[in-house]
């Protein structure tokens, strides 16, 4: 069952590998681009799908977790997720270098974010665990011996901005989780404390852009995400929690996007 993976939710994580690159056209081989895409999206689609099998119970909207309104296809959707790591691993074992452990650790967190330890039920680890889905996939066309110069920042200034987001997804998703007994870091913060704590991650974020950032361009780019972003967070948590969700994600993505552009100049 594909809508079980969820792709709609994750379709546009899969330019991470990007990051990797140097900031040359030459650099960019279609062919491995493809490959890394595929590996994203079979670690994307293998976490959002074991998810939704373990969260089919608990979570209330059918949008958001298509095995709400059909939990006994949790079997053939965790063949689908399955399937999906099975794709993942088998594109970064082609890429070679850096790939096949980066591929590795994005879905053992995927797993054990949802199931086995359950990472999302003890507060601080879920986070940790999220991050880990995700930041490994900026690695996957990575030459170790010449990365690029602004790689270090972006990795910093993405990780912060996921941490962030993903803070204030527990927040807005407090009702659901205090129903199902799961004690995510934002419940164990409270909404005063995750709105420091939004707030903190952005002054990190700051910091990050200060000491890594290796031109005046992306330092600006970096230091205006870390403002907006903390600002959506800490204010938007007060007021909607859902909106602040997609919002931080939106100006994320469009703030990601112009930090790697600005790298090109």
């Amino acid at each position: 069952m594909l809508a079980s993976l969820r792709a709609r939710q994750w379709w546009h994580f899969c330019v991470l590998p990007l990051a990797g690159l140097p900031r040359t056209v030459a650099a960019i081989a279609p062919g491995r681009l493809l490959v890394a895409v595929l590996a994203c999206a079979g670690c994307l689609g293998f976490a959002y799908g074991i998810n939704a099998v373990a969260e089919r119970r608990s979570d209330r909207s059918a949008v958001k977790n298509p095995l709400v309104a059909a939990p006994q296809l949790a079997a053939s959707a965790s063949a689908a997720a399955l399937i999906a790591a099975l794709v993942a691993a088998s594109a970064g074992l082609y890429l070679g270098g850096p790939a096949p452990a980066a591929v590795g650790l994005s879905l053992v967190c995927g797993l054990l974010y949802s199931v086995g330890l359950r990472g999302k039920r003890i507060p601080g680890l879920g986070l940790a665990l999220n991050v880990g889905i995700f930041v490994p996939l900026a690695v996957l066309l990575l030459d170790r011996a010449a990365p690029p110069p602004s790689f270090g920042h972006e990795l910093a200034v993405f990780a912060l901005l996921l941490a962030q987001n993903q803070l204030i997804h527990e927040h807005a998703d407090l009702d659901e989780d205090r129903r199902a007994g799961v004690r995510t870091t934002a419940r164990l913060l409270g909404e005063r404390g995750t709105q420091v704590a939004v707030g903190g991650l952005g002054l990190l974020l700051a910091l990050a852009a200060l000491r890594l950032a290796p031109g005046p361009g992306q330092l600006r780019v970096a230091l205006l995400l870390a403002a907006g972003a903390s600002w959506i967070g800490v204010v938007g948590l007060a007021r909607d929690p859902a909106a602040a969700r997609r919002n931080h994600r939106v100006l994320a993505l469009v703030g990601g996007a112009l930090l790697w552009l600005v790298a090109w100049a």
